[in-house]
């Protein structure tokens, strides 16, 4: 679905070729442009080591309180106790908050591939934050991290082995490590003069958007409160849009996107070269604005599309696309089709439980 806009780009942009990646051992070298990011020691916390409620706390953040918000869409759902302004609420905070973490931390900051207006870069940061997947300097340095890495040791959430090399065995364990409980074993050390970070953080308003990460996740729940109390005019109406534009939507969405770490690298169809565990499926594609096509992007990680192959549907390609063409987003990197064609490969399906690093 990209390929007619790609010609466009191609036209109007005669370096669209820069920072293009043809193999995952190389992404975060043409990424960053600087080769020292791929070899420096990465200072990393071994969160494990932190005490039972730190752990706890984050649990409660990350599972427990998302799941009631939950469990309360569910209850609001079964005694059709539900208006057509909540649905609302929710389709637009996961649309926004998703965009700005695919869109937003994923593709713009950790990768790259396509630059913004100043208005843009900060908008799609805040909502990254609002989808609570901690901040955004962490975020991309893990990222980075991961491509460099992937699916070896360094590497935070693959489901074959621990950042620290430890093996991971069983496909429960596995699935498991890969979808959540990395969140609390190793997170990386911030530092500012890192080639992994100190791009955006030369950035003072990333800066502050980083440093207030926490203010950011209390304001994704009063925004839709207060939308939704202004809508009906009663204090229930507040529980209401923390429920369905808060912590409801933020449990489904992150759920949906974990499945992008753990799914997507032991099951599904492997149609391009890399040397990695990365897959395509088709039905995390659509729900996750074309994140679901992760073997695309291991192939090609600077592509600001995804799901550029036949029949794939890449909403963050679209909102890009759209940006492009109002002249807020801009430097777009396209793919050029003979490089497709040199990593594309007959298309399998990744076996359960292996890493297959054979093209």
């Amino acid at each position: 679905m990209c390929s007619s806009l790609m010609l466009d780009i191609r036209k109007s942009n005669p370096d669209y070729m820069t920072f293009f990646v043809d193999g995952t051992a190389y992404s975060l070298l043409q990424c960053l442009q600087n080769k020292e990011a791929l070899t420096m020691p990465q200072s990393v916390e071994r969160l494990r080591d932190r005490p039972l409620w730190w752990h706890t706390f984050d649990m409660s953040r990350n599972l427990l309180f998302p799941f009631a918000g939950f469990l309360g869409i569910l209850a609001y759902i079964l005694s059709d106790h539900y208006t057509r302004f909540d649905i609302l609420l929710f389709v637009v905070f996961f649309l926004a908050t998703g965009i700005g973490a695919t869109v937003g931390f994923h593709r713009l900051f950790s990768h790259r591939a396509f630059k913004a207006k100043p208005w843009l870069r900060i908008t799609l940061a805040v909502l990254g934050s609002f989808a609570w997947q901690r901040p955004l300097f962490a975020w991309v340095v893990r990222h980075r991290l991961h491509h460099a890495h992937t699916d070896q040791k360094g590497d935070f959430h693959s489901p074959y082995i621990r950042y620290d090399g430890t093996p991971i065995t069983g496909t429960l364990n596995q699935f498991l490590h890969a979808h959540y409980t990395w969140l609390h074993w190793y997170d990386p050390i911030i530092d500012p003069q890192s080639p992994l970070i100190k791009d955006l953080y030369a950035d003072s308003s990333l800066r502050w958007i980083d440093r207030h990460y926490d203010f950011l996740t209390v304001m994704s729940l009063l925004i839709p409160g207060m939308l939704s109390v202004l809508y009906y005019g009663t204090a229930e109406g507040f529980v209401r849009g923390v429920v369905w534009g808060g912590l409801g939507r933020i449990f489904i969405s992150l759920q949906l996107i974990w499945l992008v770490s753990s799914v997507t690298h032991m099951f599904g169809k492997k149609p391009y070269v890399t040397n990695d565990g990365s897959t395509n499926n088709h039905f995390l594609g659509w729900l996750v604005m074309g994140e679901g096509y992760h073997n695309n992007h291991h192939a090609f990680p600077s592509s600001p599309c995804v799901g550029f192959d036949k029949g794939q549907f890449d909403l963050g390609w679209l909102f890009i696309k759209a940006m492009w063409k109002l002249g807020q987003a801009y430097d777009l990197k396209a793919i050029p089709e003979a490089r497709r064609r040199q990593f594309r490969k007959s298309s399998h399906h990744q076996p359960s439980g292996s890493l297959s690093t054979t093209p």
